[in-house]
């Protein structure tokens, strides 16, 4: 994003200008407020199912995105907005006895697991990703436990030049 390359880039020094004709004002109003909206959507079948998908494949995008408009600390506020919502819409769900098939409470679940990893991704590299964003792609993940739901979907974005992967704690 941003044409960077170094993993020691810091954000502060990447050039505004830059950021604006790469992030359009859509884009970063989206990064900002698509849990709002989601939240504001309701309760549907494939609600759960969009966000977790959304996630697995653009939560670093998400978060680099974030960063580079200078709103990285805001991502753990907007993910426990998105977990607080689901636990809501789950609870009102057994209280009125409403039917949800198997698959979807599946989905449920393994998104509030990643959204609970995620949240813990985000408190334990902040710092540094607010600091040089794409310290995302290098020790973030490759310090992040191995059972980390984060670090096992996207250690594929770990770059080739990182030959030593460390063996961190499991949890």
């Amino acid at each position: 994003m941003c044409d960077l390359r170094a993993p020691a880039t810091l954000r502060a020094t990447v050039d505004v200008q830059k950021i604006n004709n790469n992030l359009s004002p859509e884009v970063q109003y989206t990064c900002l407020y698509w849990t709002y909206h989601t939240d504001q959507a309701g309760a549907s079948e494939s609600l759960a199912s969009d966000v977790y998908n959304f996630l697995r494949s653009h939560f670093l995008h998400w978060l680099e995105t974030l960063s580079l408009i200078g709103r990285a600390y805001e991502s753990l506020s907007l993910l426990k907005s998105l977990q607080s919502n689901l636990a809501v819409r789950n609870h009102r769900q057994c209280l009125q006895h409403y039917y949800t098939n198997i698959t979807q409470m599946s989905c449920e679940s393994e998104l509030r697991d990643f959204l609970s990893d995620a949240a813990r991704f985000i408190r334990l590299n902040l710092f540094a990703i607010n600091a040089a964003l794409l310290q995302l792609y290098t020790s973030a993940i490759v310090f992040a436990p191995h059972k980390s739901i984060v670090r096992q979907t996207f250690e594929g974005k770990i770059p080739s030049w990182i030959s030593l992967q460390l063996h961190a704690d499991m949890n």
